[in-house]
This record gives C-alpha cells, structure tokens and sequence, in this order.
C-alpha cells in the first residue's frame, strides 16, 4: 500500500488498518505492516465505492478512510488480533495456516506454475492424499483444503480426491454429489448449515455449490471466518486465483465440516464489504 506514490509509515498504516477493519474491509491483526491483506482492504474499499481496485491510497481513498471521520483512534499495539495471539492454543489451527499463505496466486497459463502451489502438490502426493495435478490451472481450492487439513490435523483421513469440493462432505452433501464419494461420510462431522440461517463457527470447513446445487460435482471450499446475515467469510485457496479472503451467499452453502474434538466458537459476525471477490 502506498500513499500518493510514497511508501506510509507505520504509524499512518496502523490508523488505515483500524479505519479499514471498523469499515468491516480489513481482518487482521492491526500492525502497522502493508502485507497482502492490507491491500486487499484497501481494493475491496475502493471497489465497493465505485473507484479502481488497487492497492494504492490517493486524494479519493485517502477521503474514504480518513481520521477527520473516524471516532478515537486506538494506539495500533494495543489493538487486538481477530484471533487471540495470546492463546494459540485456543485458534483455529487450519485458519491460523491458511492466513500465512494469503497472497499466494496461480501464475497464468499451463506453462508457468507458481512453485509454491506446486509444492503443495508435491507434499500432498508425498502423503499418498493426492494422485495427480499437473499445474496450478487446475481449480485447487479442494487442494489448499487438504494442505490444511493435512498440516493440522494429520490423524483425521482425508476424502477420495481431494480436489473435488463437494467430496468433503462426502454422503452429507443433498441433491447428488460426485460419485467416488457418493458412499463415504465425509472429512469430520456435520457441522452447521449456513444456507439453513444456522450460527456458523470460526474456523469450520465450509463447502459450497456451484454450477448447480443438483446432480453436479462443482464446489469449492474454504475455512470460514466470519459470517453475518446473508453471507459467510472464508479464506481458501483459488478465491480469484489467489489465497485470498473472501465473503459468498449463505444460500450457495451445503454445509460445513468440524474436526472432532476441537472445541470451536461462533464466527464473528462482520460487514460483508465488497462481494465482487467472489467469482461465483
């Protein structure tokens, strides 16, 4: 993020990452830092207002996210994490994963594949949980899922081909699903229906239809964030062929997946912000 061309100091970039987040666009810690997540509140500010999606603070955006606005400005290292540094322990252990790798992106066409996605692959092949994938032009949202899942909780089996969202859910999912796993149970337990109006927990899998809710193996999936009314918040992978944040329709959910034994917390309920980042 720049301002006007110039590099902001810390200080400036803390009191626009605390606009940013009471404005529902920021999601992180407030650091002072202008990391991948903190453009990506400033594009979806700027996109949600008409202007052009870019990590770059001029005269217009600079209106948008001004302290002449704002109520007390809060010290920015006094200003808590979303999810509590101070307890690890007690954090989602796959959204904790998942927020290190934001920012990561497919490089266009078969010919170039970001080495980080493929190591990915690599380590996934290595675990005998994944067969084939030949570049990162493959959807490989269902793929980052099982990076997750695989770092964090190794012990809990993971679905036949992973790469297909909807096999997550495995039998749970209603209306058809992909046929391999047509008979399996699914990754974890049932959780909570977003789709049903049900409270959502923080750092559950969520897994959504595309194409069509019916007799169609498309989906995608992600580990939810944040939720409120009429939409959920996950972060995954392949959201706008990058590991991004991002919010979708409650009404596209098939459900969610738990990892038994964690105990889990209701998602914050937070603005939805600029819903062009999702792609479906």
């Amino acid at each position: 993020m720049s301002f006007a061309g110039a590099p902001m100091g810390e200080q400036l970039i803390a009191v626009k990452q605390q606009i940013l987040a009471r404005k529902g666009y920021y999601l992180f810690k407030v650091d002072g830092i202008a990391g991948p997540g903190t453009d990506d509140a400033v594009e979806r500010c700027k996109a949600a207002h008409g202007l052009m999606a870019r990590p770059f603070v001029g005269p217009l955006t600079d209106s948008l996210i001004s302290v002449a606005n704002e109520a007390q400005i809060i010290p920015w290292d006094d200003v808590p994490s979303p999810i509590a540094e101070s307890d690890p322990a007690g954090a989602p252990p796959m959204l904790i994963e998942a927020r290190k790798h934001l920012g990561v992106r497919e490089w266009a066409g078969r010919e170039r594949y970001n080495p980080k996605i493929k190591k990915w692959a690599d380590e996934l092949k290595a675990a005998g949980a994944l067969d084939w994938y030949p570049d990162d032009d493959i959807p490989w949202c269902g793929m980052f899922h099982g990076i997750l899942a695989l770092r964090c909780h190794p012990d809990l089996p993971l679905p036949p081909n992973i790469l297909s969202a909807r096999n997550w859910a495995g039998r749970d999912v209603p209306g058809g699903v992909y046929k391999s796993a047509a008979d399996e149970p699914g990754w974890g337990v049932k959780g909570p229906n977003p789709a049903e109006g049900d409270d959502v927990l923080l750092g559950s899998t969520g897994i959504m239809w595309t194409g069509s809710i019916k007799g169609d193996w498309r989906g995608h999936i992600g580990t939810i964030f944040a939720q409120n009314a009429t939409h959920i918040g996950m972060a995954g992978g392949n959201q706008d062929n990058s590991v991004s944040e991002s919010w979708y329709p409650r009404r596209r959910f098939l459900g969610t997946r738990l990892v038994p034994g964690i105990t889990y917390v209701s998602a914050p309920i937070m603005k939805t912000g600029a819903t062009g980042q999702s792609t479906f």
